[in-house]
């Protein structure tokens, strides 16, 4: 029987427990907050360990950002309308605290998301552990694997390979307001996810729809009056990584080499 592994996209927790420990206090026109880090690391112990008994994992991992990101260097502006926003002062304490914690496996990439490091492991074939992501976000859901969003799921389900691809393909076309990319002007979720079933219909089984999702983008695209260099940016901030790949620019071959590796022709 194979080790079950959670792999927590920590950021995601170490906010959330770290702006719930936060209060404010008026000083005349002043506004302090204050936080209690004691209550925060108990706080942020339990939740680790409630995750691991909820999955019934065996041990879990903990997923932190590197200092830089790889999606900065092909799009600048990539979620530059998240730059006025404050993080909870609690929060580089609480990643101190996991990273210098001997309880915690903590792994940190410089140049990758937590995101690309869950994705990472859940792609990951291996014989003796069975890796299960744990986020809450919604861009996981382009990863095919085992995923446990807690605010939504009460098990872990398994994305399968064709509809990690069409969450992923969808997501090129809509672009993402959250991470502050456009897609393609005048196409929403359901436009976009009608273009996308249409071309996984016609493909012959999910390999084929590697190249004909992408063909798909590339003439929406071209009909909006933009280029096929706007579809690989937009590809590459939306792209979780996967096993084997490497920060760069998106590149239909890299899907092609993970389905022939995991599944043969």
């Amino acid at each position: 029987m194979k080790e079950r592994v959670a792999v927590l996209d920590a950021d995601i927790f170490v906010f959330k427990v770290a702006s719930a420990a936060m209060k404010e206090i008026m000083f005349d026109e002043y506004v302090v907050s204050i936080g209690d880090s004691a209550e925060a690391k108990v706080a942020l112990d339990n939740w680790f360990e409630h995750v691991k008994k909820k999955l019934n994992a065996d041990r879990f991992i903990l997923a932190f950002t590197g200092k830089k990101n790889f999606r900065y260097d092909i799009w600048p502006e990539y979620k530059s309308n998240r730059k006025d926003q404050k993080k909870p002062y609690l929060v580089k304490e609480l990643v101190d605290y996991c990273m210098n914690n001997e309880r915690y496996n903590c792994v940190l990439k410089d140049n990758l998301e937590a995101d690309d490091v869950v994705g990472m492991y859940m792609t990951t074939n291996s014989k003796s552990c069975l890796y299960i992501g744990v986020s809450e976000d919604k861009d996981l859901l382009g990863v095919p694997g085992w995923i446990f969003n807690p605010q939504k799921d009460a098990l872990a389900h398994k994305t399968e390979f064709g509809d990690a691809l069409a969450f992923f393909y969808t997501q090129v076309l809509t672009g993402d307001s959250a991470d502050g990319y456009k897609g393609v002007s005048g196409v929403g979720p359901v436009k976009a996810a009608k273009y996308i079933d249409k071309a996984r219909e016609e493909a012959e089984g999910d390999y084929e729809f590697i190249t004909k999702g992408w063909g798909t983008i590339l003439k929406v695209y071209e009909k909006a009056g933009m280029e096929s260099c706007d579809a690989i940016q937009n590809a590459s901030m939306a792209k979780i990584l996967w096993s084997g790949e490497s920060a760069g620019n998106f590149d239909t071959r890299n899907l092609k080499d993970y389905w022939i590796k995991r599944y043969g022709r």
